[in-house]
């Protein structure tokens, strides 16, 4: 998980982008966890080509 964090924190404005997100997230995963692990995987393969690029 420390990685990930570098990762996010590595692309500029991106931390308010993420959290946003996290917040989303854990509103799908309380109402439909399979569909909040396909956004979670969504939003790290998001962030991982942000870095990247």
């Amino acid at each position: 998980m420390v990685e990930l964090n570098q990762l996010v924190d590595a692309v500029p404005g991106y931390r308010d982008r993420v959290d946003a997100a996290e917040k989303k997230l854990r509103e799908v995963i309380n109402s439909d966890y399979e569909a909040g692990i396909v956004a979670f995987t969504n939003i790290a393969e998001d962030i991982t080509q942000k870095a990247s690029n």
